[in-house]
């Protein structure tokens, strides 16, 4: 069995063990086995646990179509030992960096792991081709456009129920590891987000300076 196949059977199997008949976590399991400051020093395992529960039935789909488009993906090209530290470690400091700045909210999700994911599989494939929103885009783009949403709405100080934080700082473990993988394919995938990152910051220029 693929492990990428294990991640989405293990957090199909934690969501139907961790939601009440409404499809909704349990509080008794979010405050448990959820990330939030005072739990990691009650419950370290939290620090895993909360990768693999899900808020409610959307949440748990969204992230387990990008689990599967891009764990597929990366399997090809990491071995199983590279996944799995991607894989954990991803979803490991994109849960801290979120709790860092909602110490008292309790994070869950697989999402910081995807993100890791998405930026590992960004810097080997960049132009590998995604749909979002059903628009076709290159990887690189699509990793560009959200880290700028990400730093917008984690600099304006709004709040709400997406862990930008965690899907940042995943996204950005996942593109170190790359370079430590696989570092002459990762230097040419930097180049084009590079590329791409310059491109639009001069076509931000050129519509905001008429």
């Amino acid at each position: 069995m693929s492990l990428t196949m294990l991640m989405f059977l293990l957090n199909v199997l934690a969501y139907v063990l961790s939601v009440g008949p409404d499809g909704i976590i349990r509080p008794d399991v979010l405050y448990s086995y959820g990330l939030y400051l005072h739990n990691i020093t009650v419950h370290p395992e939290c620090l895993i646990t909360y990768m693999f529960l899900h808020a409610n039935l959307i949440h748990l789909l969204f992230n387990m179509l990008g689990l599967l488009t891009f764990g597929v993906q990366l399997e090809r090209v990491l071995s199983t030992s590279e996944f799995l530290v991607l894989y954990l470690l991803s979803g490991l400091m994109g849960g801290l960096a979120q709790t860092a700045l909602t110490p008292d909210v309790p994070v869950v999700g697989a999402s910081a792991a995807i993100f890791g994911l998405l930026g590992c599989l960004t810097m080997l494939r960049p132009m590998s081709m995604m749909m979002f929103l059903f628009i076709p885009m290159p990887l690189a783009l699509f990793a560009v456009l959200y880290a700028a949403l990400a730093l917008f709405v984690i600099q304006s100080g709004v709040v709400t129920q997406v862990a930008h934080a965690g899907h940042l700082v995943g996204m950005i473990v996942g593109g170190v590891l790359a370079l430590l993988y696989r570092p002459s394919e990762a230097l040419k995938g930097l180049l084009a987000v590079a590329a791409i990152t310059a491109l639009l910051l001069a076509g931000y220029w050129f519509l905001t300076h008429p």
